[in-house]
């Protein structure tokens, strides 16, 4: 039949298994359904048999009890419901064989009472007992998972104890076996593989002996590609600890997570994912960091990977120096150069020769500085070392192609390194490759934090790794953004760095800008002119902000510690300077003491004019002095410098440094023998005087052209650092300072 138009159809279901008794409801229903039955007994007509009844009842308890006992009930329930069902018979029997009566009624409502008041007991001694055969359950189910955990761990340290006798000729005791558990790129964990605590034999076999083995290890166990074996120390010399890779996290492309909240300095900061994929943790603090790889290996990304982590510390401030366009720190100013953050991410940033020279050695001078100020400080905390903490932030330099500097900014930057360890300031410096032609020696073993993107030559790899390179194969790190780690001298581990992407960098600088610290008052207020040169850095890098924006307009900057105007606003003044009206910005000029003012009236020389003829006739009497071979190579500006320091009663260079310097020009070390026939000394005589000066030669002969011989000598860097310290203040041993030609110089002549 057709359903009539218009009317809504309407189905009720009720599920009668919802409905659930508690003891009023269940002991009303009960009596009630008892007095209902035994009235209708009571009937004219119906037959009465108590026999069956009874019979009837003890049904129904058997029912109940097969229902309620275990494992589908409890044992209190089942004996409840069949007392209930056998009283319940009996009573019935009894009112259908003598009718009602009072004494039947009185029966009924004590036995209701009765199993009214049980009722509630029995269920919580019920649900007790139900949760007891509950635990009972899942401790087995456990302990039989257990068991079967075991056996499987057992079986698999036996497979490897095998296996490493086999491979190794090492018998080995496995203690523990950790299986890895790391969130994969959609947040869920995984198990990516294992670690083997090992036991090493009695007979002096070392981890590193182990550690020669784990490429063979990883064939015989049929590792999947990209997967591998890692020995490791353990927590003395005689154990070690196997990892194994059964998945390759590597080949998962993870952007970095910025971090939600402040970070330390002292924190190990995660920079990308180990092969297993745990995270890859650097620290800088109080130590010097190198990272290298070739052109398209990741080290750029990888570069701002580093920066970003140390954005995020509430007590680190950054300076970046790259002459290659600056394409380190641009991406950071970007926002700031809009306005759309407080301050810049990047403390100072330099892309030229002249700025960087500056940013070096006014990091020279805060190291100084930062010492004398905070010396009593350090003294309360019974410490030798400044504590970095937003009012005293942690200074780290970073420096993008260290071989195309010039070597003045070179040697600085090795002064920084050597000197600012106990002024919380470091360096981070970067190369293409990891040897010396890239990188100075000095610097990488100074490096306790280690990276090396993709890189083509194991040789490369073991010499940068040195101790800590194990062995090290370049085809672990097969592509791009791929490297290897080594933090404080353990074995240096493959790692895949985090991707960076712009929107990353917007987001990690917004969100830092709230907790990004101030330089402190006693750095940023040195004296002697160094403040000015602080508070002017972004106005002689003022076309880096323009660049930020993408503007060829590099207008005025507003003051520091504000965004900068538009730099479409104008050029500003002091645009043009030397060498670097073309480029938007005044050239830097290192702060000297001031010279005596001149009265004017021709006792001095005759105002300007006077003063440069004097200053050129004394560079000649000194010269002269000096017995000098003809000026350097930059036209004589050193020369004006040093008769600058003569007038203001400053230290100035003893003949051996000002002769040995302009012989080195622009070479970064020479052959001992080469260097004293150039300033007539004796290869013996120089050996001499220069150790005083605490100026030793280099460790390991060299050669200086590609085919030429390999003989000991100098660093010009050594010399550099040397007359430096003899600039500020450092007394000259009477024998260098006494020190005068003994033969003829054969110095080269001037360029030009």
């Amino acid at each position: 039949m057709e359903r009539p138009a218009g009317r809504l159809a309407m189905t009720v279901e009720f599920d009668w298994r919802s409905w659930r008794h508690d003891p009023v409801t269940g002991t009303v229903h009960g009596i009630t359904g008892l007095a209902a039955a035994a009235t209708v007994a009571g009937l004219p007509g119906v037959p009465d048999s108590p026999e069956l009844v009874v019979a009837g009842g003890f049904t129904v308890a058997g029912v109940a009890v097969l229902r309620a006992k275990p494992p589908h009930g409890t044992w209190p329930v089942a004996i409840y419901r069949a007392t209930m069902a056998l009283s319940g018979s009996v009573w019935f029997a009894a009112v259908t064989s003598s009718g009602w009566s009072v004494t039947a009624a009185w029966t009924l409502a004590a036995g209701a009472a009765a199993a009214g008041g049980l009722a509630k007991p029995v269920r919580w001694w019920g649900r007790r007992a139900e949760a007891a055969r509950a635990e009972t359950a899942r401790l087995h189910a456990e302990r039989v998972a257990d068991e079967m955990e075991q056996e499987q761990l057992l079986g698999l340290a036996e497979q490897w104890e095998e296996r490493i006798e086999r491979v190794c000729s090492i018998r080995v005791e496995t203690q523990e076996i950790t299986y890895w558990q790391f969130p994969g790129p959609n947040g869920e964990d995984r198990t990516t593989g294992y670690t083997l605590q090992v036991v090493l034999p009695t007979t002096g076999v070392t981890v590193n002996r182990l550690r020669d083995h784990q490429d063979g290890l990883a064939t015989a166990a049929r590792l999947p590609l990209g997967c591998g074996v890692e020995i490791l120390p353990g927590l003395d010399r005689g154990i070690a600890l196997v990892d194994v890779s059964t998945y390759d996290a590597l080949q998962d492309s993870i952007t970095l997570p910025p971090a939600t909240s402040p970070r330390s300095i002292a924190d190990d900061l995660d920079i990308g994912i180990r092969r297993n994929g745990a995270p890859a943790q650097i620290k800088l603090l109080h130590e010097a960091g190198a990272l290298v790889g070739e052109t398209g290996s990741g080290k750029s990304n990888e570069l701002l990977v580093v920066l970003a982590r140390y954005l995020e510390c509430k007590d680190t401030l950054p300076l970046v120096i790259d002459h290659n366009g600056a394409a380190l720190a641009l991406p950071w100013l970007a926002l700031w150069a809009e306005g759309q953050i407080s301050k810049p991410p990047i403390l100072w940033a330099s892309d030229n020769d002249d700025e960087s020279l500056l940013m070096c050695q006014w990091l020279i001078e805060a190291i100084a500085t930062r010492k004398r100020v905070y010396h009593q400080a350090n003294r309360r905390r019974n410490d030798d070392k400044i504590k970095p903490t937003p009012q005293v932030p942690h200074l780290l330099l970073i420096v993008d192609e260290f071989a195309s500097l010039p070597p003045r900014v070179q040697d600085a930057i090795i002064q920084i390194s050597n000197r600012g360890r106990a002024a919380a300031v470091r360096t981070l410096v970067c190369g293409l490759r990891g040897t010396a032609d890239s990188l100075p020696t000095v610097l990488t073993k100074q490096a306790r934090t280690k990276i090396a993107m993709q890189c083509a030559d194991d040789e490369e790899l073991r010499y940068y790794f040195a101790k800590s390179a194990g062995k090290l194969s370049a085809q672990d790190a097969p592509h791009p953004g791929y490297g290897f780690l080594a933090v404080d001298k353990d074995p240096a581990i493959v790692f895949k760095g985090y991707r960076m992407l712009p929107t990353t960098i917007e987001e990690v600088a917004l969100r830092t800008d709230a907790w990004r610290p101030d330089l402190d008052q006693a750095t940023a207020e040195m004296p002697d002119g160094w403040q000015e040169v602080y508070e002017g850095r972004w106005e002689r890098s003022r076309h880096l902000v323009a660049a930020a924006v993408g503007s060829d307009d590099p207008g005025p900057t507003a003051a520091v510690g504000g965004p900068p105007a538009s730099p479409s606003a104008g050029s500003g003044a002091g645009s043009s300077g030397q060498g670097g009206a073309s480029r938007g910005y005044a050239r830097p000029t290192t702060p000297r003491p001031p010279l005596p003012e001149d009265s004017g009236d021709g006792s001095g020389g005759g105002g300007f004019a006077g003063i440069g003829d004097r200053m050129a006739e004394a560079v000649e009497r000194l010269r002269d002095a000096m017995n000098e071979a003809p000026a350097p190579r930059d036209g004589g500006g050193d020369d004006d410098a040093e008769f600058e320091r003569i007038v203001a009663g400053l230290p100035v260079l003893p003949d051996l440094i000002a002769l040995i310097l302009a012989a080195f020009g622009e070479r970064p070390r020479m052959h001992t023998e080469d260097l004293a026939r150039q300033i007539g000394a004796r290869p013996e005589t120089l050996g001499q005087l220069l150790s005083k000066l605490d100026v030793r030669p280099m460790p390991n002969a060299f050669a200086v052209a590609p085919a030429g011989p390999r003989r000991r000598g100098y660093r010009r860097a050594d010399v550099e650092a040397a007359a430096s310290r003899i600039r500020r203040g450092e007394a000259v041993p009477a024998e260098v300072a006494a020190w005068r030609p003994e033969l003829p110089p054969e110095l080269p002549p001037a360029a030009g």
